[in-house]
Formats: C-alpha cells, sequence, structure tokens
C-alpha cells in the first residue's frame, strides 16, 4: 500500500490537517500527522524545496513513497504552472521520491470556508448569511477573499488563525469541502479518493 506524508506551510495548519486528513477516505496509507515546514510561496521553487529538507527526510525515514506539498497560491497568476514549477524542484532535489505539490487556491481560509455546514454549527463563533454563502456556494469559495469573509461572519472577535482552522476542520466532511473548491478537489484526486480519482475540475455528486 502506498504510504503518504504531507508537509503543510503554516503553523496553525498542522492541527488542522490532523483533524481533517483522518476524515479522507483514501486507498493510501495516509499519516494522519502532517509535518510543517516555511515554504514561502514567493520564493523561488528551488527555495521551496530546499525549506523542506527537514520534513521530507523525517519522511523518508517513514519510508514514504509519496509526499503531498501544501501550499498557498498567493498572488500567482497560473497556479497549475506554480505547482509544475514547484513539483519539478522538490524532484530535481529529492530524486529518489515521488511528490505531488497541491496549490490552495488561494489559501487554506478559502478550504475552510468550503464547508458550509461545519460553518453553520458553530453559531456562536460564526454568524453565516445568506449573502456569503452566495458568495461561496456553489463551487465559488476558490475565488472569495476567504481571510476576511471569516472576520466579517466572526463574532466577538476576528478571525484567529490560529485557533479557528481547527475549531472548523474538526466539523468538516472533506466532500462536502470538495463541493465549493477545486483545489482541494485537486487534493483529493492525488489522494485517489473514489468521487475524485478521474477528475477533480467540477464537483462530483454526493451520494
Amino acid at each position: 500500500m502506498t504510504r503518504v506524508g504531507v508537509i503543510v506551510e503554516g503553523s496553525g495548519e498542522v492541527p488542522a490537517f490532523k483533524c481533517l486528513l483522518p476524515k479522507i477516505q483514501t486507498p493510501f496509507e495516509l499519516l494522519e500527522q502532517p509535518l510543517r515546514a516555511d515554504m514561502q510561496p514567493k520564493a523561488t521553487p528551488t527555495q521551496v524545496a530546499a525549506s523542506a529538507k527537514a520534513a521530507v527526510s523525517y519522511f523518508i525515514r517513514r519510508n514514504v513513497d509519496l509526499i503531498i506539498i501544501l501550499i498557498d497560491n498567493e498572488d500567482h497568476q497560473n497556479p497549475p504552472k506554480f505547482a509544475a514549477l514547484l513539483n519539478a524542484a522538490f524532484s530535481n532535489r529529492y530524486p529518489n521520491l515521488i511528490f505531488e505539490v497541491v496549490v490552495k487556491n488561494t489559501c487554506i481560509e478559502n478550504w475552510l470556508i468550503a464547508d458550509i455546514d461545519a460553518i453553520k454549527a458553530q453559531p456562536k463563533r460564526f454568524r453565516l448569511t445568506d449573502a456569503v454563502i452566495r458568495q461561496i456556494s456553489p463551487n465559488k469559495s476558490d475565488h472569495v477573499d476567504a481571510q476576511s469573509l471569516l472576520s466579517k461572519i466572526a463574532i466577538k472577535f476576528d478571525y484567529e488563525k490560529g485557533n479557528d482552522p481547527t475549531r472548523i476542520t474538526r466539523l468538516q466532511d472533506p466532500i462536502r469541502v470538495a463541493s465549493n473548491s477545486r483545489s482541494f478537489r485537486r487534493f483529493l484526486r492525488v489522494l485517489e479518493v473514489p468521487l475524485y480519482k478521474n477528475q477533480s475540475k467540477t464537483p462530483a455528486a454526493i451520494p
């Protein structure tokens, strides 16, 4: 069975993905503890690959077959090209490993806000309006300023990058996230989740 490790870029993303990864129904053996590397999306691809050295080395010791790199798009105009350049840089630096780079469009917050039910389930923390829902659904969460929207609907205090991702991901369903985020569907496709094994362009019908 293919063993898979995941490397993320933000410290708040580690506990968030630790909540989310076990929910993903993949035929692979997905290590549920992601690792953080100080990957800067605006650095050169070579610099990004170098910054992940410690995390890559750890996964080598864990005998993984595939390493997935999750990185923000920031302001890159062509996310697929950005992913391809990074994939080449990682493969060149660590030639005996297989990598897949998944670009979060635009950042983890776009994946957080994609699951409307997970936000609704926290009425003491978020006040989700119909107007905000229409910005996210159907299939539009990759195209909004998700951090601003989360702060807009937050109650008492603005969105917190440290704590809110975990608050949300513990209630998320990966398939619901995928219904509104193409970049998240790409992540599921890399993991060969059955609904998205063959394509990630459009949302699949939820069984």
